[in-house]
């Protein structure tokens, strides 16, 4: 979360956290967790592999023929600096940030890049390379998901799934679809 600012810890951080848990004990499912760049305290762990929960400083996904580098600060939080730097507007800067990562996909010989640093979530082509930006779950409170087919989708955490799950010992996740 954000060291300054108004992003703080709220009460509905703590459930989607149980929620995750839940399904990783109910269904078995693999949370990858990548390190972030408010995240310093953890690259004494990185990597770590627990049972279903891995904690990674980036990944490389395979899904549906396609590859994707995941990846979460360093080295963008110093490019990201760069860039903020050479332009006028945030608007630009999103838009060269997005760019430069595209790049960076293409490189590595990548169809996709996966981020989320600068808390703007995006799904959209850039060239040829897949850029998926998950922005924040302090601000935007949102996620990316990929179903069986390999599309993508933003989703946004919903208000009434703290109604629908405050109870519920096997709980699922529900996330609105971002409007499309």
């Amino acid at each position: 979360l954000q060291k300054f600012g108004a992003g703080k810890w709220k009460p509905q951080h703590t459930r989607f956290f149980k929620i995750i848990m839940k399904m990783m004990e109910n269904y078995g499912t693999e949370v990858i967790y990548i390190r972030g760049n408010h995240d310093d305290f953890i690259d004494s762990l990185a990597p770590l592999k627990f049972a279903n929960l891995s904690i990674v400083k980036e990944y490389m996904l395979e899904s549906n023929g396609r590859h994707y580098f995941i990846k979460q600060g360093p080295p963008y939080c110093s490019l990201a600096q760069d860039l903020k730097q050479k332009v006028e507007s945030a608007v630009s800067y999103i838009s060269d940030f997005e760019k430069v990562l595209a790049e960076f996909a293409r490189n590595r010989q990548c169809e996709g890049v996966i981020c989320g640093h600068i808390h703007h979530p995006e799904n959209k082509m850039i060239g040829d390379v897949h850029y998926l930006n998950s922005g924040d779950w302090v601000e935007t409170m949102s996620a990316l998901t990929e179903d069986e087919e390999g599309n993508w989708d933003i989703l946004y955490y919903s208000a009434d799934m703290d109604k629908e799950n405050t109870n519920n010992e096997n709980m699922v996740l529900t996330l609105i679809p971002a409007a499309s």
